[in-house]
């Protein structure tokens, strides 16, 4: 369907119990006061103890690890949804008294099983069940000792070498896994904003942002991008959990403290599977010295994990040296990061106002060209998105100009080339020169891949995209994409499950189900489709799109036929390529062909013939590549 890739207690006391005589030996033998209430007490346990009781209840204990241990190895390899592991525990739990209370009200007899009360105490073989209950007890409780060594030293270990892409994200469907979390990794979670007016999170943020940057340059060391590790902030969970999702061995966190100039940063790196501490130090320095405690932190966790560097040091970040206008790019990056209309308003304003104190800044030149980017695709109307792309290309070239060696930079220039420009050629050599300089560039790897797929080299493109997404294994974006160049590839089921992780991250995202629907479409499931289709419609006019689609293969092809005649005489949002993809399903070459005629004179820069699944049926018309040379793609 039409796209994007964006108390008090007044009643009385009980009554105290008569007390039995006692006779005067007794009572003479009972040193101090008298105790009334121990013979009732004692003759309570004996009750316990004669009904077994108390042996019921550590065979129930012992049972209960017995069946929630393992299950939770299965819950985890199988991804069970969160409700099952939840109702195993409440049920255990509630059956813990009913068990106890079978055990008290009931007793096994030669004739079965029958109220205590109603049992002869002469006939009564409780004793004998009791032995068979220490002996069940002994049983399971050396089956429970032998499961224990057995997880230590085997289960655990070979469960952890299941990669965590396969709980984060699809890598375990759509690429070869990893046999193991490698040792070398750790992923760097947003530091906690712990100063006194709580106005610092974007600090705190950027802190972490940066180090991040300092440490994907270690060669041996994996490093989850920042979208995957911010994945986390503000929710809910634990450091073995994310280390799982994130496919890493270490976590690194820590807390910013600033007040005026004075800055308190702490940081720990914790060993996941262990959750001990390998190092962690607390830095009291002035505001100057960010930078400093920045290279620090990394270069301590370099050395906690043992690894080597070429030059002895770490790589220096693209940096400013003006802190106030490094102050300002921090925010720029946190408000755009809100991916809201305000958001970015605010982040232009900041980095203008970074670029005033240090027009130098090569890096803020570069988010600056990102976000004008952003900003005429997405937020500003025709008349004025010109003028901003004419800046977004302006300021990309000024990045490269003062940075030549900063990645960000060549990214900024290949999107101007691919996206204003329908310059794929242009574009591939920016996005290669930026993988050249930073080969962890998850978000270069990312356009190669659709470069890739726009000149037709469809598995080149999956294996692009499945690499930035090992690198950033949460980012809804990179699934939406990869997704859709499983879909190019002839394997819907696959982008299905891609889709679906896609809305489980980010159940408000309105293209997942969308994406959803036109893979089911594809697998032959037309009804799940349309109403997948409709949930992500953003209005009537993709409701209508998705009905012309699927209706035909619905029975009601005369209702599609009307809804197709009404979109083609009033589109609304849609573009003559929605139109297009309508025809080319339903295998109406001729129509859609007329409808791809119109949307080359509209914008000529139709890029993703190659990879659009709803043209399939048009790729061995010799009209499809005479429409490619048009277009200056390769066919």
């Amino acid at each position: 369907m039409p796209r994007k890739t964006p108390k008090s207690d007044a009643s009385p006391p009980p009554a105290t119990p008569a007390v039995p005589s006692v006779p005067s030996e007794v009572k003479a033998a009972s040193p101090g006061h008298s105790h009334a209430h121990l013979p009732h007490f004692d003759g309570l346990l004996q009750k316990i103890k004669q009904r077994n009781v108390g042996r019921v209840a550590i065979l129930y204990i012992v049972v209960s690890y017995l069946i929630l241990e393992p299950f939770e190895m299965f819950f985890h390899l199988l991804d069970l949804p969160v409700w099952t592991g939840r109702t195993a525990v409440a049920l255990v739990i509630f059956g813990f008294p009913v068990a106890l209370l079978f055990a008290w009200i009931y007793e096994v007899t030669p004739t079965g099983i029958k109220p205590s009360t109603e049992v002869d105490p002469q006939q009564s073989i409780a004793r004998q069940t009791g032995r068979k209950l220490d002996r069940a007890i002994i049983a399971v409780l050396a089956v429970a000792l032998l499961y224990f060594v057995a997880d230590k030293f085997w289960i655990s270990k070979r469960v952890a070498t299941i990669p965590a892409a396969t709980l984060a994200a699809p890598a375990a469907v759509t690429a070869p896994a990893s046999p193991a979390i490698p040792e070398k990794s750790v992923a760097v979670l947003p530091f906690v904003d712990m100063s006194e007016k709580k106005d610092q999170e974007y600090f705190s943020d950027g802190m972490a942002e940066e180090i991040i940057d300092l440490l994907v340059k270690v060669p041996e060391l994996r490093v989850p991008a920042r979208t995957s590790s911010f994945y986390f902030k503000g929710k809910q969970t634990t450091i073995v959990d994310i280390a799982k999702a994130l496919g890493v061995a270490y976590v690194l966190e820590g807390s910013v403290r600033k007040s005026g100039k004075t800055l308190r940063i702490t940081a720990q790196l914790i060993k996941a599977d262990a959750g001990f501490h390998v190092w962690s130090e607390t830095f009291d320095r002035q505001l100057t010295d960010v930078f400093k405690v920045q290279d620090e932190i990394a270069g301590q966790v370099v050395k906690a994990l043992k690894l080597s560097l070429l030059a002895g040091a770490l790589p220096p970040g693209n940096r400013t040296l003006n802190l106030e206008a490094n102050d300002q790019y921090m925010q720029a990056v946190f408000f755009f990061n809100q991916s809201s209309k305000v958001g970015t308003i605010r982040a232009m304003n900041l980095l203008h106002r970074a670029l005033e104190l240090d027009p130098t800044f090569a890096l803020a030149w570069a988010q600056l060209s990102r976000e004008l980017a952003f900003q005429a695709e997405n937020i500003l109307p025709k008349g004025e998105s010109e003028s901003a792309r004419i800046e977004a290309r302006r300021t990309a070239e000024k990045a490269v100009a003062l940075d030549p060696s900063l990645p960000e930079a060549y990214v900024a220039l290949g999107r101007v080339y691919m996206y204003y420009d329908g310059d794929i050629t242009k574009a591939a050599a920016e996005y290669g020169r930026a993988l050249e300089l930073n080969p962890r560039s998850g978000d270069a790897m990312l356009q190669l891949g659709l470069v890739a797929g726009q000149q037709g080299r469809l598995d080149e493109r999956v294996r692009l995209q499945e690499q930035a997404l090992a690198m950033d294994p949460l980012n809804v974006n990179i699934l939406d994409v990869l997704g859709n160049a499983y879909l190019a590839v002839g394997k819907p089921s696959v982008a299905e499950t891609i889709f679906r992780r896609q809305l489980e991250l980010s159940p408000q995202n309105m293209f997942a189900n969308g994406n959803i629907g036109i893979a089911l479409a594809l697998l032959g499931k037309p009804a799940e489709a349309l109403v997948l289709m409709e949930q992500g419609a953003r209005n009537d006019a993709e409701r209508r799109w998705a009905r012309a689609l699927l209706y035909p293969a619905l029975g009601r092809k005369a209702e599609a036929d009307e809804l197709l005649v009404s979109l083609e005489r009033d589109p609304g949002s849609l573009l003559p390529l929605d139109i297009a993809e309508i025809h080319a399903y339903r295998n109406d070459k001729d129509r859609a062909f007329e409808w791809l005629e119109r949307q080359y004179r509209l914008d000529p820069k139709i890029l993703d013939l190659h990879t659009d699944a709803l043209l399939a049926n048009l790729r061995g018309d010799p009209r499809f590549k005479a429409l490619l040379r048009k277009l200056k793609l390769p066919e």
